[in-house]
């Protein structure tokens, strides 16, 4: 039943919580970071001339620098001021990079992939914000959160947003053995960060949309199915990008091994169920 479905679901979400604080204490934070973090409080600061230099930074030649600027920019938005995202938001353009390549040496070349699938994620995650007025990865979760509490004619237009986003975080599509230095390793622990984050957010979002299944329209119950069906999917391809991370570290491969079986033991109804249940 859908109420056995919102129990298990709340079990699911607050595994994800914990992985997340688990995930806190392996974030890379330079001294840099901080003293940027901060700047962006200060009401002095010229936000959109601190985020041009960055866009600068990001059309050097060089794949240590790009990626620097890149990493730094997502620390920004994500553990700055909300007035940063908001000015990225407001851009009709961020990074322009997915022709980038640089040609010195054969790292070069490896890391210039993950650079243009990195930039494309942040592209994504300032469109999103532009689009919902909101992080996803900075609302309030659980029963009384956004994405729970959301009407169901504006969460059925807002879950795709949300889908897209959490796609374009999982085209990184980096490998263990690819994780070969410290810039691409604070890129991944950023998004692995997001990821849990926006899976937590997505998660609430499917138990509202099944918590008003059976009062929608058909139409929108066509859609929220879709939406579901969609969201197992993905929990295949976030279980595949967690398992990274169970290489990295053996700490965070015990939490995420323990989360994923939440779904293999039947914690997560299927579509056929949702339609038997009816």
């Amino acid at each position: 039943c859908i109420y056995m479905y919102m129990c298990k679901n709340i079990i699911a979400y607050f595994f994800l919580i914990w992985l997340l604080a688990i995930a806190k204490y392996y974030c890379w934070i330079s001294s840099t970071f901080v003293d940027l973090i901060q700047a962006t409080n200060e009401t002095n600061v010229n936000i959109p001339q601190m985020a041009d230099t960055l866009f600068e930074r990001a059309t050097n030649s060089s794949w240590v620098v790009v990626f620097k600027a890149l990493v730094t920019t997502h620390h920004l938005m994500v553990h700055g001021n909300e007035r940063f995202i908001q000015y990225l938001a407001s851009r009709n353009t961020l990074f322009n990079l997915s022709n980038f390549l640089d040609k010195s040496g054969s790292h070069g070349y490896d890391m210039s992939t993950f650079i243009r699938r990195y930039s494309r994620y942040l592209n994504e995650k300032a469109f999103s914000y532009r689009q919902m007025a909101f992080d996803f990865a900075r609302v309030k979760k659980g029963a009384d959160g956004v994405m729970r509490t959301m009407a169901p004619e504006k969460l059925l237009k807002s879950m795709p947003i949300l889908q897209g986003q959490i796609d374009a975080l999982l085209e990184f599509d980096v490998h263990p053995n690819e994780l070969t230095n410290g810039v691409i390793n604070a890129a991944f622990m950023l998004l692995f960060k997001d990821l849990i984050k926006l899976f937590a957010c997505y998660n609430d979002g499917v138990i509202n949309l099944l918590e008003k299944f059976f009062e929608m329209k058909k139409g929108q119950c066509k859609d929220a199915l879709e939406i579901y069906k969609r969201f197992l999917t993905r929990m295949t391809r976030v279980s595949e990008f967690l398992k990274v991370a169970e290489v990295s570290n053996n700490k965070i491969h015990k939490k995420q091994t323990k989360w994923f079986s939440l779904w293999e033991e039947g914690w997560i109804l299927h579509p056929e169920q949702i339609v038997k249940t009816k």
